[in-house]
């Protein structure tokens, strides 16, 4: 199962970049895949589809990509996540992130901050 959503304008006028979601089918993982430039309304509304997608999947793992991304969102964006956006949708705390990173970026130091942040919250 795969699913894309499109590029899209801000208000500004700039293009914003993509997620991919799609279940590997021989481990059951959700992929969440982005390039480009993402915004909090982009996490957001990943996180959104994600987790609609686990209950048909029966997904319990999550790998989050952001290998090909440029951040534009703020660190309050991405606690945000964890800290009130993952319960509102009624994520299950059982499911496991994992995200993937290019080393020594700016968004290879955020993935290990909401790394901390989930798990700070409760959120593996």
């Amino acid at each position: 199962m795969i699913e894309n959503d499109e590029p899209r304008a801000t208000e500004k006028g700039q293009v914003m970049g993509r997620h991919e979601l799609r279940v590997d089918p021989a481990t059951g993982i959700i992929e969440t895949i982005f390039r480009g430039g993402i915004d909090a309304h982009a996490l957001r509304e990943a996180v959104r589809r994600r987790i609609a997608l686990q209950p048909a999947s029966g997904a319990e793992s999550v790998l989050i990509d952001v290998r090909e991304m440029t951040l534009q969102a703020t660190h309050a964006d991405i606690f945000d996540l964890p800290n009130r956006w993952f319960e509102a949708q009624h994520a299950p705390h059982r499911v496991r992130l994992a995200v993937v990173t290019t080393p020594e970026t700016r968004e290879d130091e955020v993935a290990r901050f909401f790394a901390t942040a989930c798990c700070n919250r409760g959120w593996p």
